[in-house]
């Protein structure tokens, strides 16, 4: 069948061939006429070139006529203005000097009529200078009174000559508008028919050009058409030759296909042979696992009989351990506590149900053994109650009563110790750019500094989502303000890592790459800066995963059951020692980032323990409660997390602790 299509696509392709062979032929025949086309166009092209040759000799010699018949009249317009303005002046001129022979006149006839008046007066009356004054006055204003007249004669004159002159070049003026008209119409006459040829040449130039350029695409296409002619011959030839490869080609197929067919069907078979087996295999089973239900079937009836003589559940306790009395009441060691812890057993043999305390649900382990606290009341007697019931419904209850505690008034004076300012850098690192997000650690940080600042008089300063650089500038920031009066707290809570090869630990700011160190923060640089420090007592807080590699040796730590006095020695010695120490949540291995409602397992016991104390708190003691605490909790988990406390030799540790000190005990106050 492949075969076949194969020789159809090839006489196909011979078709398409002959009809591409037939289209040249057209192609040649549009050609030949399109060439005898353009010869046209080019003939009329040269003809409409010829008639505006020999039209442009004429109509250049009226343009420039035209343009001489224009400057003559421009001229004859500027000749005529000057004209006006010179009539208009001499006009003025005129009138003032008709003005001016009106006031000689006038001046005149008041010298006539006063020289009468003179003479009419005669003899003695009048004097004869006077008449000569008047006589020669008269003369003299005759005389400019002819002048004059003479000179506006003149201007007359002068003013109808300008006139004349005005008329003779308005009349050529008129003429040259004439003459210009009749030019300018012959002018547009001779350059519409002029644009009218060039529009034709430029109509048989687009033409003869679309012409040109559909020759040469026809051109184009004919060549194209010849290689493609080519190119399918060549094709053909390769199409013969490859269908007789595949012709060979697909017997070699073909045996390898059945070949292959035959051993998938073998493989298959062989594997349906080895579901049968699992198959005869499984029921065998469930023929087992039924015979051994029936035998439970069997047990469970004898146990029901033989459960009714069983005893009703027990429960031992442990922690507190009030059989050492002989009452219920329980006087707690430690003042302050406001949790109980209880620790105890229940023995069930007939299986246990249920258990809980003070209506609290607990699940014991397989050993029936629970670890629990209790919240207890401040100012009264708290009540607690365990109730067991065993499978049967049958019941057990212990109770007892935890006094409340009664401050007693110390019958010595408080004894001053001088502990130093208390300084902290908070670290709490959840939006991480390239690490998994973490839920707890910013919470865990604001929380623990505002119970350090509260209660403990620390001065703060927190980080929240540091990257690298932000870490080592207050690192920096507090090595070089803090002397040795002070005493210095760092907690981290965030993401850690473990160097397998090189056993260091790292801490991850937010900025931290996982597939490189570059901006992490090795353990070791952290306590180099802690060795340059001048401060007293210095302690590493770790909430982080693999933190445990900072604890590599113990601290001694103070002897239960001393008396005040020789307590508040040992106190002033630490206080005066210089410590480095360092408490972390874990081991070397991950750590849990919840588990404590808001908070992770470690910062939950840090903040119950350190929020429970009223007394200084060493460090020492803080690890011991932290650790039981966390240890239960993670249990409950199925988890197991350890943390750790030693000193930090490397970073300048001599002797001593820590000491968490309350406010309301004072800096330099008493125990």
């Amino acid at each position: 069948s492949r075969l076949s299509a194969l020789e159809a696509a090839l006489n196909q392709r011979e078709a398409a061939l002959e009809a591409e062979q037939r289209q040249t032929a057209k192609l040649r025949e549009q050609v030949a006429s399109l060439e005898q086309k353009s010869q046209q166009f080019n003939a009329q092209l040269a003809r409409a070139r010829e008639a505006a040759d020999r039209e442009d000799p004429e109509t250049d010699a009226l343009r420039r006529e035209l343009e001489q018949r224009k400057q003559e009249a421009t001229e004859l317009q500027s000749q005529l203005e000057r004209t006006r303005k010179e009539l208009e002046r001499t006009r003025q001129d005129f009138e003032w000097q008709q003005k001016n022979i009106e006031d000689e006149r006038k001046g005149l006839t008041q010298a006539r009529t006063e020289l009468e008046n003179l003479k009419k007066l005669g003899g003695a009356a009048a004097e004869p200078s006077a008449i000569q004054r008047l006589e020669r006055e008269l003369a003299e204003r005759e005389a400019v009174l002819r002048k004059q007249r003479e000179e506006a004669e003149r201007l007359k004159e002068q003013v109808a000559d300008l006139d004349r002159t005005a008329n003779g070049y308005r009349t050529q003026l008129a003429w040259f508008k004439d003459i210009r008209s009749e030019e300018q119409a012959k002018l547009e006459s001779l350059q519409r028919q002029l644009e009218q040829r060039k529009a034709e040449t430029e109509l048989l130039r687009s033409q003869l050009d679309r012409t040109k350029k559909e020759m040469e695409r026809t051109r184009r296409d004919f060549e194209w058409q010849q290689k493609q002619m080519e190119a399918e011959k060549s094709g053909l030839e390769q199409a013969r030759q490859i269908l007789e490869e595949r012709k060979r080609a697909d017997l070699v197929q073909e045996r390898d296909e059945l070949e292959r067919l035959q051993k998938e069907i073998a493989q298959r078979e062989a594997r349906l042979k080895a579901q049968r087996r699992e198959s005869e295999r499984m029921e065998s089973e469930v023929a087992r696992l039924a015979s051994a239900a029936e035998e439970y079937e069997e047990k469970l009836t004898r146990y029901k009989e033989t459960a009714k003589d069983l005893p009703k559940p027990e429960i031992e306790l442990i922690k507190p351990n009030i059989m050492a009395t002989r009452s219920t009441k329980v006087q707690l060691d430690r003042p302050g506590l406001d949790r109980l812890q209880i620790v105890g057993k229940v023995i069930a043999p007939a299986g246990l149900y249920s258990l809980s305390i003070n209506e609290k649900p607990e699940s014991p382990d397989k050993a029936g053994l629970f670890n629990t606290t209790v919240p207890l009341e401040k100012t009264a007697d708290t009540h607690v109650q365990i109730i067991a019931v065993d499978r049967r419904g049958k019941r057990s209850d212990l109770q007892f009563t935890v006094a409340a505690f009664q401050a007693q008034t110390p019958e010595k004076p408080a004894l001053a110790v001088d502990f130093g300012a208390y300084h902290a850098l908070i670290i709490g690192n959840d939006d991480y750019q390239g690490l998994p997000r973490l839920e707890t650690a910013v919470k865990d940080a604001r929380t623990i500094a505002g119970l350090l600042q509260d209660k403990f008089g620390f001065q703060t300063r927190v980080l929240i989502n540091a990257d690298r650089f932000e870490i080592y500038t207050a690192l920096d920031e507090f090595r070089k303000t803090l002397t040795e009066r002070d005493n210095f707290l760092i907690y981290y809570a965030g993401h850690g890592e473990l160097d397998q090869k090189n056993q260091r630990g790292y801490w991850l700011p937010v900025d931290a790459s996982p597939e490189s160190h570059v901006n992490s923060i090795p353990n070791y640089t952290v306590t180099d800066i802690l060795n340059t420090m001048a401060v007293k007592q210095a302690i590493i807080v770790a909430d982080t995963c693999y933190s445990g590699i900072l604890t590599r040796s113990a601290v001694t730590h103070l002897e239960t059951g001393m008396s005040r006095e020789k307590r508040f020695e040992k106190l002033k010695q630490m206080a005066n020692q210089q410590s480095r120490t360092v408490l972390s949540s874990g081991g070397l291995r991950p750590v849990l980032d919840a588990g404590g409602g808001e908070h992770s397992i470690f910062a939950r016991a840090v903040l119950d323990v350190l929020g429970s104390s009223d007394d200084i708190l060493e460090a020492s003691r803080l690890y011991r409660e932290v650790r039981s605490r966390v240890s239960d909790m993670a249990r409950q988990f199925g988890f197991e997390q350890v943390p750790q406390y030693a000193a930090n030799l490397h970073a300048g540790h001599k002797a001593g602790d820590f000491l968490f000190v309350p406010v309301h005990s004072s800096r330099g106050g008493g125990l």
